[in-house]
């Protein structure tokens, strides 16, 4: 996976990792950690490996709804679960391919 987001064709997805332990419902406690793995396999399978940066964020605030994953500029889903991980891939997918269309548009600018 991408650790570095200074390339502009790269999408950003942030997932919470906020553990509440036994106060309370978390991300961690829906199961963040074991959907990244999956999230992984499925970036991978669409060939999106390299234009995507997955990162971790301290909270977003929605712990009763998580486990929750951002797209920076883009969607935040919230109960991201195995069964709901097919639409949050394509929301990945169609994030690669507006950054790769704007960042396509900005070259033709920049060339003029």
């Amino acid at each position: 996976m991408t650790v570095s987001n200074a390339d502009p064709t790269l999408v950003r997805v942030l997932f919470c990792r906020k553990d509440r332990g036994p106060m309370g419902m978390s991300c961690v406690g829906g199961g963040v950690e074991r959907l990244l793995p999956l999230v992984r396999m499925g970036l991978a399978a669409r060939g999106l490996t390299e234009q995507v940066n997955i990162g971790w964020a301290a909270c977003f605030g929605y712990c009763q709804h998580g486990p929750n994953m951002r797209i920076v500029g883009g969607d935040f889903l919230h109960g991201v679960t195995h069964e709901t991980l097919e639409d949050a891939l394509d929301r990945i997918e169609q994030a690669c391919r507006t950054r790769e269309a704007d960042h396509q548009s900005e070259e033709a600018v920049s060339k003029d």
